[in-house]
């Protein structure tokens, strides 16, 4: 008989497929750097290591990870923009939620919180602030994908679980930073390309990028951010080859190369990195400089995975899906006019 192990059903044998299982991975335990995948797909059995993390009960169609990063090694989270962004994660039912952003448009009125403080004389009324008419909505928006391929791929592939992780890993990176960068706003992130709140700054010379530009963009960048580091350079591979060439009055290149125990380098203090979803060389957005600290992201939940053979049972195939619920936009709704200019927290060179 079947025998139960932490709320899941162990199978009868090893040989005998895993098609209804659900996982859920404890956020204080490791996988010893084995994929959980390269057990399933084969339909073997799990080792004591992966049952003992067993905590749900069975779902139709094949199994689901909560959390999938620690099952199948996935990385995304942690590298490209979004580890540079400000990330809060919800409840997986919830598919609205508010955050507050107490960002003004003119801080020459009432100062950057938009909280009216003033002398007050006795007894006299004290100014008021109405927070509901600074919260920004964040509405669940999923990226998701489905591979597919034949038992026989499995079979012959050696750690076939590995190589569907990284895919997984690299693509949805990829995405990601799409999102973050030139998203819409209509069914997907607002992108910083289209934040409200960004500053377009003039270039100097046509379908070029020069020295300029880039410290035009410096002064429009938004002085009070915290800490001034969170400033990122974005730019387009065009635009790149650009910067390199660019040496300041005294003959010295203004892009220092990246140090020993770091993937990029440097312009003007900042981090650059080079993104094919940056536009064009010579064209609006092919350089952003953010900071990334005011770029909000709210994840839903856990990425859920789920692998299934009984969709693919009649072409004796096996599938993969990975949804992934988040949201991304700008803390701020507009750019800032201060008695100084205007800043904002995503220039953009037009």
């Amino acid at each position: 008989e079947e025998r139960t192990i932490s709320g899941c059903k162990e199978p009868r044998s090893e040989a005998d497929p895993i098609h209804k299982m659900t996982l859920r991975m404890r956020s204080d335990k490791t996988m010893n750097n084995e994929n959980i995948l390269d057990y399933v797909i084969r339909g073997e059995q799990l080792p004591e290591n992966m049952r003992a993390l067993a905590v749900g009960t069975g779902t139709a169609g094949g199994f689901f990870l909560s959390e999938p990063a620690k099952a199948m090694g996935l990385t995304f989270q942690n590298i490209g923009l979004r580890g540079k962004c400000r990330v809060e994660k919800t409840e997986q039912n919830a598919t609205t939620i508010q955050m507050a952003s107490f960002m003004e448009s003119n801080w020459s009125t009432n100062g950057p919180f938009g909280i009216s403080i003033a002398p007050t004389a006795e007894n006299a009324t004290i100014s008021e602030s109405d927070l509901s008419a600074h919260c920004i909505s964040f509405e669940v928006q999923s990226l998701a994908g489905l591979i597919s391929a034949s038992r026989k791929f499995y079979d012959a592939t050696v750690n076939a679980g590995k190589v569907i992780a990284e895919a997984f890993n690299t693509n949805l990176s990829w995405k990601l930073d799409q999102q973050i960068i030139s998203g819409s706003g209509i069914a997907q992130f607002t992108g910083l390309k289209n934040c409200p709140s960004a500053i377009n700054v003039n270039r100097t010379t046509a379908n070029d990028v020069v020295l300029a530009d880039i410290l035009n963009m410096k002064k429009s960048a938004m002085p009070y951010s915290n800490p001034a580091t969170n400033y990122t350079w974005i730019c387009s591979p065009g635009a790149f080859s650009k910067i390199l060439d660019l040496e300041d009055s005294g003959g010295t290149n203004i892009f220092i190369a990246p140090a020993a125990n770091s993937p990029v380098g440097k312009l003007l203090g900042h981090e650059i990195y080079v993104s094919d979803h940056c536009s064009a060389v010579g064209t609006r957005a092919d350089l952003i400089l953010a900071d990334m600290s005011l770029y909000q992201i709210v994840e839903f939940g856990n990425p859920r995975l789920e692998v299934s053979t009984d969709a693919y049972f009649t072409s004796d195939k096996v599938g993969v899906k990975l949804v992934y619920f988040a949201d991304g936009r700008s803390l701020m709704r507009s750019k800032i006019t201060t008695t100084a200019g205007d800043f904002s927290h995503i220039v953009i060179l037009q």
